[in-house]
């Protein structure tokens, strides 16, 4: 008889939770691809700017990522009910990602919705509208940030993990011997309970923190990847390491850096040593590339160039100009990279026992 599952009731109630959240993406993922095709309104302001076909298109492509991975996360959720352990590493590195993406955007939400940011907006009365939007964005991210932090903490615990880990009951033998009566004497009890369950041989397994940095690596490399089928009707800049290289294919390159990001992650999660070496290479030096083309003094002139051909005409942006200020968006990029530089660090101090768990895998 398979052994009695102990009653958690925590853990029921976070599959249920992880249920409801990829129920709800997947229902308002559709419902924007919805509108993004039918609304009339975005209808006819396709005849305004060139830019907006485009746009949609890219938020079109977002969307139906978004809801494919809604039904993952489903497909997660009924699995974390049914006990299954690679649904309890999934959902950790989902409740990772959600919390650290979640608290960042929180983050910058606070400095983004400003009176301060949006002065260039000529817009009376800002004030309390961007009360009400932080108080909407301390609300919808927040949730996510709390429930994201609940999973780190439920399934780590060792109380839970044991009782995602397989295990099968091995029964004993009872010697054949009589009692000084004649009877058959009373089956043999083992001193251990312990020794009546044999767990199964654990397997190598990919550290969290390693398969939580591929896994968010692996969202950039399909963005990378969908970037070179869009078509756009303005030229992004392209700098490589401070230099601007004008007329480069760079939506090839990018594709082909999203491409290689897949192998390595792929090989990451194959445990193999290969995979997760490659893609700190590769992380490192496009970082160094963006830090040292941030300080070229031409870097933000032609983010404006970009910008003033993306915004409509509106009273609200006069003359193509955009409210975020040119040390704000500095500052943005700023945070992105030290971001990239944490999880470049936090991969190497994980990488020692990644490389113990692919010696173990035999890789």
């Amino acid at each position: 008889m398979p052994p009695k599952r102990e009653s958690l009731p925590a853990v029921t109630a976070a599959g249920v939770v992880a249920i409801l959240f990829a129920c709800f993406g997947m229902l308002s993922t559709l419902l924007m691809v919805l509108l993004l095709l039918v609304a009339p309104a975005v209808q006819a302001a396709r005849s305004q700017t060139n830019a907006l076909p485009a746009l949609r298109g890219i938020l079109i492509a977002i969307y139906i990522f978004l809801f494919v991975l809604a039904i993952g996360q489903l497909i997660v959720g009924i699995n974390v009910l049914r006990r299954r352990n690679w649904a309890r590493i999934t959902i950790l590195i989902w409740g990772a990602l959600m919390a650290g993406l979640c608290a960042i955007t929180l983050v910058v939400m606070i400095f983004v919705l400003n009176s301060q940011t949006f002065g260039a907006v000529q817009t009376k009365d800002i004030g309390p509208v961007l009360v009400i939007a932080r108080i909407f964005a301390a609300f919808f991210y927040g949730i996510p940030l709390t429930i994201g932090v609940w999973w780190l903490i439920l399934f780590t615990r060792p109380r839970v993990v044991a009782a995602f880990q397989n295990v099968t009951p091995t029964h004993v033998e009872a010697p054949h011997t009589l009692d000084p009566s004649g009877f058959p004497a009373a089956a043999f009890q083992p001193t251990n309970p312990a020794a009546s369950v044999a767990r199964a041989p654990r397997k190598s397994s990919i550290p969290i923190p390693i398969a939580v940095i591929a896994a968010f690596d692996a969202s950039g490399a399909f963005s990378m990847i969908l970037a070179l089928f869009i078509p756009l009707p303005f030229r992004a800049p392209f700098f490589l390491f401070g230099m601007r290289l004008d007329g480069f294919p760079y939506k090839l390159l990018l594709a082909l850096i999203g491409v290689s990001y897949i192998i390595f992650i792929v090989g990451i999660f194959k445990l193999k040593r290969w995979g997760l070496d490659s893609l700190l290479i590769v992380k490192s030096l496009f970082l160094a590339s963006g830090i040292v083309s941030l300080f070229n003094p031409h870097f933000m002139e032609a983010i404006d160039e970009m910008i003033a051909k993306i915004i409509p005409k509106s009273p609200a942006f006069p003359a193509g100009a955009f409210p975020l200020s040119h040390s704000f968006l500095e500052a943005m990029l700023g945070f992105s990279y030290a971001l990239a530089v944490g999880l470049i660090i936090l991969a190497l101090i994980y990488r020692g026992r990644f490389l113990k768990a692919a010696a173990e895998a035999g890789h």
